[in-house]
């Protein structure tokens, strides 16, 4: 959460047009350097950037050194948190033209995305609703009782067996077995 907020601050910040204008006499005076042009960057990172978000997310603040390396070893989960957060990643880095990381930020975007679809092809494409759980423990109910199966035994009413689904309610085991109910495949939760 709180890497989504450095990330909007950061994505704001370079989105001025003052600031881009900056980012222009940085790569001017670079002549081409990659690396004269980062040095640069960090700079105004280290100097105006991070204090600002220290300063908003109640960090004490840090020193020249401190702070650029607090802030490296925060963000350093970015890439495995979410697709949201690593897309909010790649937009700040190509605000930032800040091509190496822009391409690792391009590789976290693609990999959550390449998982997104995976996933969509495993799953059935309508979920189960809570109506048609309903329906389905009245049908199920109904066939028993004509059956002769419900005669002997106490017969609740559809309606009852359904509360027992409802939000907040625990029922003694799951009606319909999903994707989402069924433990992780590998292990590590996808």
């Amino acid at each position: 959460k709180q890497c989504a907020i450095v990330l909007r601050f950061m994505r704001s910040f370079f989105k001025n047009p003052e600031n881009q204008k900056r980012l222009d006499e940085f790569e001017a005076s670079a002549k081409g350097s990659g690396h004269d042009y980062r040095a640069q960057l960090v700079q105004l990172l280290a100097h105006e950037v991070y204090p600002r978000i220290y300063q908003k997310l109640h960090v004490p603040v840090m020193d020249d050194l401190d702070g650029p390396k607090l802030m490296l070893e925060a963000m350093s989960n970015v890439s495995g948190s979410t697709l949201e957060v690593v897309e909010l990643w790649l937009e700040v880095e190509l605000l930032m033209r800040n091509q190496a990381s822009a391409q690792s930020a391009l590789a976290a975007v693609q990999f959550f995305r390449d998982q997104a679809k995976s996933q969509q092809v495993s799953k059935p494409t309508e979920q189960p609703s809570y109506e048609n759980i309903r329906d389905a423990v009245q049908v199920a109910r109904q066939f028993e009782q004509s059956n002769g199966q419900g005669s002997t035994a106490k017969a609740e009413s559809p309606r009852k067996e359904a509360s027992a689904s409802e939000p907040g309610s625990k029922p003694s085991e799951p009606l319909v077995h999903t994707e989402e109910s069924s433990p992780p495949k590998n292990g590590n939760g996808s």
